[in-house]
C-alpha cells in the first residue's frame, strides 16, 4: 500500500510550486491549501479558505489560528477518515495543529524551517516571523527545503532543478508583467525571479546569474532576497526599506563566503 501524505501549503510565493514538486508517483496525497495560491497544482482537495475569518480559537490555543467551527469539524472528520500516515507542511499553522489534534505525525518542510536557527542574523521584519513560528506545534522532522546550505542543524533538501532557459521565472502573473517591463536592462546571461524557492534554484543549478524583485509582504520572497543578497549569488533589484540597508551594510558577510549547493532529493530524505 502507498504512503498516504497529506501536503499542507501555506500563502507563501512558492509554496504550491513545491508541493508540486515534491510529489510523486509512489505516494498516495491530497493537498490542503488556499485555492487563491495554488495555481501550480492541478487540484487541491481541502481549501483553507474556508477556514476563515472566524473569531473562534478552535484548537484552544492563544497561538492557534481562528477558524471558523463548522469547517474545522468537517475537515478534521475527512481527514481523520482518510488516515494519512505523515502530514508535511510548509509552516502552514492549521495543517500543524490538526497533525497534533489527530496524532498524526508532522514533518515541516520549508526554506522558512531556517528560522529555527537562532544563529542566523536576520533583520526585524523575519525576526518577528521567527518568533511566532517557534509557537506552532512541534514537528517530528524539520527540513529545509533550499538550494544553499545556510544552516547545518537541519536536513536540506531540493527536489529537482530544470533547465532554466527563459528570462523571467514566476508563476505569478502580476510579477511577471512588472518584470518584464525591466528586461530591457538586462542582458541575456540574466534571468529575472520575483522570489521563489524553486525559480531561484534552477537559475544556480544552470550557472545563471539572478535578479531577484521581492514581492511585498511576502515572507519566503524577503527572505530569499535577504539572504541570497548577503551571500552575492543574486542581485536584489526591488524595494528594500531602511532598516534591511542598515543591517546590509553593517553584517560580517564572510560566515556566508562559502556556501554549498543542495542537491539532495526529498525521496532520500523520506528513507
Amino acid at each position: 500500500m502507498k504512503t498516504k501524505i497529506l501536503f499542507a501549503g501555506n500563502k507563501f510565493i512558492g509554496s504550491n510550486l513545491r508541493i508540486s514538486r515534491l510529489i510523486n508517483d509512489n505516494i498516495n496525497y491530497k493537498i490542503l491549501s488556499y485555492y487563491k495560491y495554488s495555481d501550480s497544482l492541478k487540484k487541491i482537495d481541502w481549501n483553507l479558505q474556508a477556514l476563515e475569518p472566524s473569531a473562534i480559537n478552535f484548537f484552544n490555543n492563544k497561538h492557534a489560528p481562528k477558524c471558523n467551527k463548522y469547517y474545522i469539524e468537517l475537515l478534521l472528520d475527512e481527514i481523520n477518515s482518510w488516515a494519512p500516515n505523515l502530514i508535511i507542511s510548509d509552516l502552514e499553522p492549521i495543517s500543524a495543529y490538526i497533525a497534533k489534534s489527530l496524532n498524526i505525525p508532522l514533518w515541516y518542510v520549508s526554506p522558512l524551517v531556517s528560522l529555527y536557527d537562532n544563529h542566523l542574523k536576520l533583520p526585524g521584519y523575519l525576526k518577528l516571523f521567527q518568533n511566532k513560528i517557534k509557537k506552532y506545534p512541534k514537528a517530528n522532522k524539520y527540513i529545509i527545503y533550499y538550494p544553499i546550505i545556510i544552516s547545518n542543524n537541519f536536513d536540506h533538501v531540493i527536489t529537482k532543478y530544470e533547465k532554466c532557459d527563459q528570462n523571467v521565472l514566476t508563476n505569478s502573473y502580476k510579477i511577471k508583467q512588472k518584470l518584464n517591463n525591466l528586461l530591457s536592462i538586462i542582458n541575456n546571461d540574466f534571468v529575472l525571479t520575483s522570489g521563489e524557492t524553486d525559480f531561484i534554484s534552477d537559475t544556480l543549478f544552470n550557472n545563471r546569474k539572478n535578479y531577484i524583485m521581492s514581492k511585498n509582504h511576502d515572507l519566503e520572497s524577503m527572505f530569499n532576497c535577504y539572504i541570497l543578497d548577503r551571500i552575492g549569488v543574486a542581485i536584489h533589484i526591488g524595494n528594500i526599506n531602511s532598516s534591511n540597508i542598515f543591517i546590509n551594510n553593517n553584517i560580517n558577510k564572510n560566515i556566508y563566503n562559502n556556501f554549498t549547493l543542495v542537491s539532495k532529493k526529498f525521496e532520500d530524505i523520506c528513507t
